[in-house]
């Protein structure tokens, strides 16, 4: 049955994927905090309290032709962490946690 059911919602997800319905969707990350507005990114950039994400996305060494679909700053223990979703050339959806200032994980 498990098998069964596996591949029953391989080929869901599959369809969904290629009509197009399924969205990127920030995922829950353990020990994220409040996440940043806009504007205190903005102006944490400003102050170089953090990178901006493409300077962290260079530093964290992700390929250039990945795609960024949502981009938000997160507080984890108190740090501030880039938390990216992203789609690969191949259609993937990978989520990315990164330090906001070095680009570490």
């Amino acid at each position: 049955m498990k098998s069964f059911r596996s591949k029953l919602i391989v080929l869901v997800a599959a369809a969904g994927l290629l009509l197009g319905a399924a969205q990127p969707v920030l995922a829950a990350v353990p020990g994220a905090g409040a996440c940043w507005t806009p504007v205190e990114v903005n102006s944490a950039i400003a102050k170089g309290t953090i990178q901006p994400w493409a300077k962290v996305k260079k530093l964290a060494g992700i390929a250039d032709d990945w795609r960024d679909k949502s981009v938000k700053v997160c507080l984890m223990g108190g740090q501030p962490y880039y938390v990216v979703n992203m789609v690969s050339p191949a259609g993937a959806y990978q989520t990315f946690v990164k330090n906001a200032v070095d680009g570490t994980s």
